[in-house]
């Protein structure tokens, strides 16, 4: 369902992606799991939404310049 959404990576070695992405995410103040579905709510604020992208796009830089 589009309220529960997850990643996965397609190349390399998708479960060491996944959780390098994640700490990296973390590192950032956001917390998504590595492998399971997200929850998504509308107590989620736009501010909130912005957060997670910021944090998640440069985690997602930071996987890309270890690959």
């Amino acid at each position: 369902p589009s309220a529960m959404p997850n990643l996965t990576f397609q190349e390399g070695a998708p479960r060491e992606h996944a959780f390098l992405w994640s700490e990296e995410a973390i590192r950032r103040g956001v917390l998504v799991h590595p492998y399971h579905n997200w929850f998504l709510s509308t107590a989620h604020t736009a501010e909130d939404i912005e957060l997670v992208l910021e944090a998640t796009d440069a985690a997602f830089r930071h996987v890309a310049s270890r690959s």
